[in-house]
């Protein structure tokens, strides 16, 4: 290779951040490019010069062959001595040999010592009359390589001739001076470039980082700006924000969480405390014994009521993310339905509610048995809780190509629009005194297990006119 690499010492230096990596990256790649793209530039004009001389010393050959053919030897001697006076005798040569490698005649050849003791003529020439050989061969006493041509100009007359390559190897030292003063002018320019480039493109990056630090100090509402970015810094920076939001919004939705947690937790250990305090005043009384049955029995139902929602709270979280394993089951919804329906229907009496049921045959689903009874149980029981008395709930179940549909529809209280989007959220209730009973984990805990089914829970509810919970799951197959 004509031209060297430049030995870059990185001692002491080691690019740490994105822009400094892509700089240096970025400018080694237009560095190499170059110099691949000079290198090949020089060998295929050394390859076009070399191929140009042989062609034009196999010209001249023809030439002299048509010379002798037209006008005779003695022209051919003329034009030879011609062709050695336009150029340099030390640079050219010709000569005329016969059969036998013998000289005819030829220029002067006095600086030409090792080409003149050679007569030996190659074979190939001696065989095939009408062929040309071009060969290089290498002078010592020139030091440099020489362009060499054998070819029959007539009969018994072999011209040969040659011509150093002093030419071409003056026009290639001469490319490499100027590839090389290329090279050194375009680096810097290049480095340069790479570096506002490599800034350019990281100032995106930067301002995720500097986002995502932001955040990380607790400063949640900050975003990244990117703007006269590229399309993938600007696809980050919104991947990023969307994240951040989400993440937001799950931080809200556990605080929000964690304070219904602290007042449904608050309230049973608070009356549990006012029980045990209100035994303490009155066990010397004469009904000690009576009172004390009645605080034991009061104690184990609120203990009853905080395990309970532990509990759901459990089953929401499996429901959520270990459900999946657990779908093995060959379910039939209409039996389900049936069976749910008539446990809850001497509620329904109770309270004066009217239950009625639309259940087609054989709908059967690919499910958990438990989970998917619970489900049900849970819409049933989110109905009755909200319906007055005289009103009215209807069940339905119909089979679709592709979905089993299952809906429970009351004439209850209704959910206002503003809360519909919320009430599939843990612990979140509609009715913010908590004055009905409920730990607001119901409707979380359907939402989990239908979308663990492969499936989805539709809500269409007027405050005042009643709620429709629709389940479409997966036809079993």
């Amino acid at each position: 290779m004509f031209l060297k690499k430049p030995m870059i010492s990185f001692a002491g230096f080691r690019p740490r951040t994105f822009a400094s990596k892509l700089s240096v990256l970025s400018g080694a790649t237009f560095a190499i490019l170059l110099l691949i793209a000079l290198t090949t530039l020089y060998f295929v004009t050394y390859a076009i010069l070399d191929k140009r001389m042989d062609e034009d010393l196999i010209e001249d050959v023809e030439e002299f062959a048509l010379l002798h053919q037209n006008e005779g030897l003695t022209k051919v001697k003329q034009e030879m001595d011609r062709e050695v006076m336009l150029g340099e005798t030390d640079s050219v040569f010709l000569r005329l040999l016969d059969i036998e490698g013998r000289t005819i005649y030829s220029t002067d050849l006095s600086s030409w010592h090792e080409v003149n003791s050679n007569h030996q003529i190659p074979q190939q020439i001696i065989h095939s009359a009408d062929k040309i050989l071009v060969s290089e061969i290498y002078l010592n006493e020139k030091e440099a390589n020489v362009k060499t041509a054998f070819g029959f100009i007539a009969p018994n007359i072999i011209l040969h001739m040659g011509e150093t390559t002093e030419e071409i190897d003056e026009i290639m030292h001469l490319l490499i001076i100027v590839f090389s003063l290329t090279f050194m002018i375009i680096l810097p320019i290049i480095s340069l470039s790479s570096w506002f480039l490599a800034k350019y493109v990281a100032r995106g990056v930067e301002q995720v980082s500097l986002a995502a630090t932001e955040i990380g100090q607790g400063n949640l509402r900050y975003r990244a700006e990117v703007s006269e970015q590229s399309e993938e810094i600007k696809t980050l920076a919104d991947s990023f924000n969307t994240m951040a939001e989400r993440i937001s919004t799950l931080i809200a939705e556990m605080r929000e969480m964690t304070n219904n947690i602290a007042h449904d937790l608050r309230s049973p250990i608070g009356r549990i405390r006012a029980i045990a305090e209100t035994s303490m005043l009155t066990k010397l009384t004469k009904n000690s014994e009576q009172n004390f049955d009645t605080v034991t029995a009061d104690i184990l139902e609120e203990c009853d009521r905080l395990i309970e929602m532990i509990n759901t709270t459990l089953d929401v979280a499996e429901a959520e993310t270990g459900i999946a394993n657990r779908i093995k089951d060959k379910v039939d919804l209409s039996q389900l339905a049936g069976e749910v329906g008539e446990i809850f229907e001497p509620v329904a009496e109770q309270q004066q509610i009217k239950m009625s049921f639309q259940l087609e045959k054989n709908c059967w689903v690919q499910g958990n048995l438990h989970f998917l009874q619970r489900t049900l149980a849970n819409l049933l029981d989110n109905a009755l809780k909200f319906t007055p008395p005289q009103g009215e709930i209807k069940v339905a179940l119909y089979r679709s190509q592709k979905n089993i549909h299952f809906s429970i529809s009351d004439t209850g209280i209704g959910i206002p629009e503003s809360e519909q989007h919320r009430i599939f959220e843990r612990f979140y209730r509609c009715d913010q005194s908590r004055s009905k009973n409920g730990s607001g984990l119901g409707l979380s805990f359907v939402k989990a297990v239908v979308k663990a089914h492969q499936g989805k829970v539709i809500l269409e509810s007027k405050p005042g006119k009643g709620s429709t919970f629709t389940i479409m799951t997966p036809v079993l197959g």
